[in-house]
């Protein structure tokens, strides 16, 4: 996905098409952009499957446009600005065989820190799996699967769907992608992510998740890692 990128965008192409696997189907979903974007695009054309350039409603709105388009057995989505650092072939094909819905592993953030992915009973409080490490099984959505009325944590809410549905994950030890923090979600965790708890799990479940992020974030100041 992508808006305007022209900054890293050619940066993410390369690390998916030097990744050593030839059944890889790229798809790359442009929101319209106004810069160099198309550019870019139109210089690696024939290593891109499919690619659309037209106005969406939002980054959630073009995850749709990939899954939509996908013909893959699992999809997996990567900005801009991002880096796919690792495809995790091997591990894909023993999900396959094993009839995983959802492989996941960690990312690499831009500033330094290392995000470990979890797939478990966190997930009711606070979104312990970024969609730059996680794989999902094609077949678990006959339609695209992201609720485009969510503007910012409409993946937390796929993830929290997925848990309550007890699909069955996979996970893998290794950092899958960089995650370039060009923006904060931080500064929008609000209304729209306690709705999202609160609709899938519950009035009780959002007020431990307010309180477990509040003293999360308590601790983080006393650590220094305050900002």
């Amino acid at each position: 996905m992508v808006l305007n990128g022209e900054e890293h965008l050619e940066q993410a192409i390369l690390s998916v098409i030097n990744q050593p696997y030839e059944q890889l189907e790229y798809i790359v979903i442009d929101g319209g952009s106004s810069d160099g974007t198309l550019d870019i695009i139109r210089r690696y054309e024939g290593q891109i499957d499919s690619w659309v350039s037209e106005p969406d409603e939002g980054i959630y709105d073009a995850m749709n446009k990939g899954w939509a388009a996908s013909r893959g057995e699992y999809v997996y989505y990567l900005g801009a600005d991002d880096v796919l650092l690792t495809l995790p072939v091997l591990s894909l094909a023993e999900a396959r065989r094993n009839g995983v819905d959802l492989i996941y592993g960690d990312v690499c953030l831009s500033n330094g820190r290392y995000f470990k992915s979890r797939y478990g009973m966190e997930l009711l409080v606070n979104n312990s799996l970024h969609h730059q490490g996680l794989f999902l099984k094609r077949s678990l959505f006959a339609e695209p699967p992201f609720r485009k009325e969510y503007k910012v944590f409409s993946d937390f809410d796929l993830n929290q769907r997925l848990y309550k549905q007890r699909k069955r994950a996979m996970a893998i030890h290794e950092p899958i992608a960089l995650f370039r923090l060009t923006r904060t979600r931080e500064d929008s965790r609000s209304a729209e992510f306690f709705q999202i708890v609160r609709g899938n799990f519950g009035t009780i479940v959002m007020v431990v998740s307010y309180l477990f992020l509040k003293l999360r974030g308590l601790a983080f100041r006393l650590r220094g890692w305050g900002r």
